[in-house]
């Protein structure tokens, strides 16, 4: 009988809370999110970095346009070290969903300065979150990995000197 009483118990309580969870997700409410909380792109990417960016909500008749803003916890320059895309992200009317350009272009150098890092955050627009609410966070950002490319030398030796020319001298007194 307690097992029945517990079991019982348990059930009533997942109810709730699904119930409760269920019901922070009105059918009203819309929200703009980014599937993934980071992505990697190598110094040398020609065609900079596109993701995949998700509308949650009533379809629109309208392109969704989403401001966002980046930052850097780096010493990442823009126009040096990557350049964005103009304007703001784009949802097409009609879509739940879209691939957008985060970085036109990273710009390719001979320095090994190791990887860098950049913030993209979308912001909220009227009537629609910027985030998604659930268990993996809340991905109204995403973190963007440019990897490094270049790689340091510590230095290096060699028994021959290619700037000495072709021959070299023999220390037993024989030329070659």
């Amino acid at each position: 009988m307690k097992n029945k009483l517990y079991l019982l118990a348990v059930l009533l309580l997942s109810t709730a809370c699904f119930d409760e969870y269920e019901g922070s997700l009105a059918p009203s409410e819309a929200w703009i999110y980014f599937p993934k909380a980071s992505e990697n792109v190598i110094e040398s990417a020609e065609d900079g970095l596109r993701t995949e960016l998700i509308f949650a909500g009533p379809l629109r008749e309208t392109d969704l346009s989403i401001p966002f803003t980046v930052s850097t916890n780096s010493d990442l320059v823009e126009g040096e070290d990557y350049t964005l895309p103009a304007g703001e992200l784009i949802i097409p009317a009609g879509q739940s969903s879209a691939t957008v350009t985060l970085l036109a272009s990273v710009i390719d150098n001979d320095l090994p300065e190791g990887n860098k890092s950049l913030t993209f955050t979308l912001a909220t627009i009227e009537g629609i979150s910027a985030g998604f609410p659930g268990p993996d966070g809340n991905r109204n950002s995403i973190t963007v990995n440019i990897v490094e490319d270049d790689f340091f030398v510590f230095g290096f030796t060699s028994f021959e000197e290619p700037e000495a020319g072709e021959n070299y001298v023999d220390p037993n007194g024989a030329d070659n």
